[in-house]
């Protein structure tokens, strides 16, 4: 039962320092927080949400909250959540797509902003089958207004060919490693040439 409070101090250490960030005048980035499908059983998911945006004061759109494709079957009311957590502000996607077992009826039905597509087909991105599924995800993502980040880029390649492919954001080892914060704030005012 531990991930329900640890899952709510993850949200809140994550707002907490997009506020510091943007009362430092630093660049503020969307920040991605994975939802365990037993936080998004609770009633009290958006009551805490909510208490949390408005104790840390950010723009609720730097927010972004994951769901699996596997949770999108297992909650009975996932729509009418989500349809509260978009009133919000805050900016909802499916992660690991493309490995699940949803129904593409879903991506129609949920107020989502996007789909990251799962790492195991950028891994074998090279092969001619995973850059036809790769295609098909993120133009399908288009056709519904909805933002689609490739995960686990680590070559050069990969991202010139989701590049090409149209591909809205590309996050992986070819980037950055996780970091620090100091080294994060480092590495961002390096990106946006600003002092450090």
């Amino acid at each position: 039962g531990l991930i329900i409070p640890l899952g709510e101090w993850i949200i809140r250490t994550v707002c907490r320092q997009i506020k510091a960030w943007a009362d430092e005048g630093l660049p503020v980035v969307k920040i991605g927080v994975n939802l365990s499908a037993r936080q998004f059983q609770t009633k009290s998911i958006v009551d805490s949400i909510r208490t949390i945006l408005e104790e840390t004061g950010i723009d609720p759109a730097y927010l972004q909250l994951e769901i699996t494709e596997s949770m999108t079957m297992s909650n009975n009311n996932l729509i009418q959540t989500l349809e509260q957590l978009e009133g919000l502000g805050v900016h909802i996607s499916i992660d690991d797509f493309g490995t699940g077992h949803s129904s593409l009826l879903y991506l129609k039905k949920f107020p989502i902003q996007g789909l990251k597509i799962s790492k195991e087909f950028i891994q074998e991105l090279h092969e001619a089958q995973n850059q036809a599924i790769v295609a098909a995800i993120i133009t399908m993502g288009k056709h519904l207004h909805l933002n689609v980040t490739a995960e686990g880029v680590e070559y050069e390649e990969q991202a010139e060919l989701l590049q090409a492919m149209g591909c809205d954001d590309i996050q992986g080892y070819l980037y950055s490693k996780p970091l620090p914060r100091q080294q994060f704030e480092q590495f961002m005012m390096h990106k946006t040439g600003l002092p450090s």
